[in-house]
């Protein structure tokens, strides 16, 4: 199970790291460009202040600094993409090992899941169509911001978290009630309920990263940071969130449907 060990201890890595690049990218719109004169050492700078042409009745009075350069847009969508595409190589290899393995598994053995094992659709189904309703939401507040509503997009933004939190309740559930439970790792367990359980949860940390990411957004918006003529925060959170819903409908078929 030394293969099995590696993709576990992978998963919390890769999240983090995919967090920290959409938090640092979206923080980077705050951070000011450096002005046109730093650089110099003081005695430089105080010419350049010296030489700015003022009239003489305000000849003592202290000079302006030059204006920051305008800062370039698009750089926290940017890094919302790149994480997105790294958290798509990671889902798409870990179902890469899950379909190989259950298919090297029924090849042998003619059934994947013990018999002990139940995977029924209702819980999947629900699960995928509360993620739904989250990516509705999420677009509703990208819609709102876009407009100004202020109102909305609180109310849009505190739903689809909430949606979120029901979706890894649920997902939590779902693992519970297959009987393939981790706590039979250590004692060789099932490869169905290694791989299940690396890859449900495995989603579960990927919401929960996008309920963070959401979290962020909300009280940036509170703090007045979005408007009609700057949203690509919002823009950039519903990005992550739609490639999430993405993602467990390409589970929800892999594993669920095709069990």
């Amino acid at each position: 199970m030394d293969a099995d060990a590696i993709l576990l201890s992978s998963i919390p890595v890769m999240v983090v790291v995919s967090v920290a690049l959409i938090v640092a990218a979206s923080r980077s719109r705050d951070v000011a460009p450096p002005l046109l004169d730093e650089g110099r050492d003081p005695a430089q700078r105080t010419r350049v202040v010296r030489r700015s042409v003022v009239p003489a009745s305000t000849a003592a009075a202290p000079s302006l600094p030059p204006p920051n350069t305008p800062i370039r847009p698009g750089i926290s969508l940017a890094g919302t993409a790149l994480a997105c595409f790294g958290i798509c190589s990671l889902f798409g290899g870990l179902l890469g090992v899950y379909l190989s393995t259950r298919a090297a598994y029924l090849s042998q053995t003619g059934n994947w899941f013990p018999d002990d094992s139940t995977i029924d659709l209702t819980q999947p189904n629900v699960m995928a169509l509360t993620l739904i309703m989250a990516s509705v939401t999420i677009a509703w507040s990208v819609y709102a911001i876009g407009r100004d509503d202020r109102l909305n997009t609180y109310l849009s933004l505190g739903v689809t978290m909430v949606l979120g939190v029901a979706y890894i309740n649920q997902a939590f559930y779902l693992l519970d009630k297959t009987g393939l439970a981790l706590n039979g790792i250590e004692g060789g367990a099932h490869p169905s309920a290694v791989l299940l359980n690396v890859v449900g949860i495995s989603h579960i940390a990927l919401v929960a990263a996008a309920l963070i990411f959401a979290l962020i957004v909300t009280i940036r918006a509170l703090g007045g940071n979005y408007n009609s003529h700057d949203r690509e925060g919002v823009l950039s959170c519903a990005l992550f969130f739609h490639v999430t819903v993405a993602i467990y409908m390409v589970i929800w078929y892999a594993v669920y449907i095709t069990k």
